[in-house]
């Protein structure tokens, strides 16, 4: 993770902190419990119903619910969490319940979690001055370009520099095709940061691009979950004994079956796009992304993932979006990818990601390679 990185998540907790006041609800919470019996229970439940209010809101609007799955799930297994808005939200809720009379939630029990979380948000506000002591830089999106972060982890490349490129190679002609067909321009993002541990790359790339990425990223999804599901059943086979012989053919057969329907379901999704495009080249890149739709699904079965960022980031992607005038159905598509995102995380931790299946590099002879004018050209 980059200094930037880490820089940005401490603003984060101490933006959010000052947004909801974290610490003061959990020190109302403690009175409250602390003085029950005095307040009585119409009392007592005006006032953690108060609080409850704030939290419920609270659980589903702050900014962490936009972070990337895989640095949020660090983030709530490490001693930040204790600063994260949802786990507070969690916690308050469970301590001030609203019909459940028979608990006697002690105020101590607070205590030494609001001791944790002041400790984190002075850590945290340390980071940022130490931070800014060093002047490390602010990446930032620029403007009129929307972001989208591709994360691939190291085993889909065998942690080999010679094989990254081929790995990238088709999520580029993906984003070259994705873009023309939604703008007529041929460009792929351009890279704004890319840090380790996992490679990822943090992309800014026109909007209608970063809007025809994420409408077919859940396609893309549901095929890996096809793809891994067909695994599945083969590694269950041999669980129970079946031969090896009738188990590899039953594999072949239900790879080409799910090849066969993967395609079908990316071709059904291009089929209601508005290209940019006359109708002959429109028909060429929607080939050309079907082709590499394929490989990409087979990455994200293997665990690449992207995410799109913030609400802001997202409120100013364009209408193609939007089937309806309901701004908030780009984020439940957001919430719908985040959960087959969490059931492909366990059907991969169930089958591994060495699974013969998985590997289905393209040939040569079966990739579109575009007329001369087109090919590889980044336009201004």
């Amino acid at each position: 993770m980059l200094a930037s990185e880490l820089k940005n998540i401490a603003r984060d907790l101490v933006s959010e902190q000052n947004k909801w006041k974290l610490l003061q609800l959990l020190n109302q919470a403690r009175h409250i419990l602390s003085i029950r019996e005095q307040l009585g229970e119409n009392g007592y439940q005006k006032e953690a119903g108060n609080i409850r209010s704030l939290v419920s809101v609270m659980k589903r609007e702050n900014i962490f619910n936009s972070y990337p799955r895989d640095i949020l799930q660090d983030l709530k297994s490490s001693a930040v969490s204790s600063l994260l808005p949802e786990r507070i939200a969690d916690l308050l809720l469970a301590m001030l319940p609203a019909q459940d009379m028979t608990r006697a939630s002690a105020s101590s029990e607070l205590n030494i979690y609001i001791e944790n979380a002041n400790e984190i948000l002075s850590q945290a506000s340390r980071v940022i001055d130490f931070s800014n002591a060093l002047e490390i830089k602010d990446y930032s999106i620029s403007e009129g370009k929307n972001a989208v972060r591709l994360l691939l982890p190291r085993h889909s490349f065998d942690n080999s520099f010679h094989k990254l490129s081929p790995t990238l190679k088709p999520f580029d002609r993906l984003f070259l095709g994705v873009c023309e067909l939604y703008t007529g321009q041929r460009k792929s993002p351009e890279i704004v940061y890319a840090s380790t541990t996992d490679l990822s790359f943090l992309l800014e790339w026109l909007p209608q691009a970063v809007g025809g990425l994420l409408l077919l990223y859940t396609p893309l999804m549901e095929a890996a979950e096809k793809t891994l599901n067909v695994i599945r059943a083969a590694k269950d086979l041999y669980g129970v004994g079946a031969n090896d012989e009738i188990v590899k053919e039953l594999e072949e057969k239900l790879k080409k079956t799910n090849e066969e329907t993967i395609k079908a379901s990316i071709d059904e999704h291009l089929s209601s796009i508005k290209s940019a495009v006359d109708e002959g080249r429109t028909s060429e890149l929607k080939n050309e992304i079907k082709i590499y739709a394929l490989v990409v699904s087979n990455e994200i079965a293997k665990g690449a993932r992207f995410s799109f960022g913030s609400e802001d980031n997202l409120i100013n992607l364009p209408d193609i979006l939007l089937s309806s005038d309901d701004q908030d159905e780009v984020q439940r598509m957001i919430e719908r990818q985040r959960a087959i995102e969490s059931r492909l995380d366990m059907l991969l931790s169930s089958v591994g990601h060495k699974s013969v299946l998985l590997q289905a590099p393209i040939k040569d002879n079966e990739a579109i390679e575009v007329s001369a004018k087109h090919e590889d050209v980044r336009s201004e």
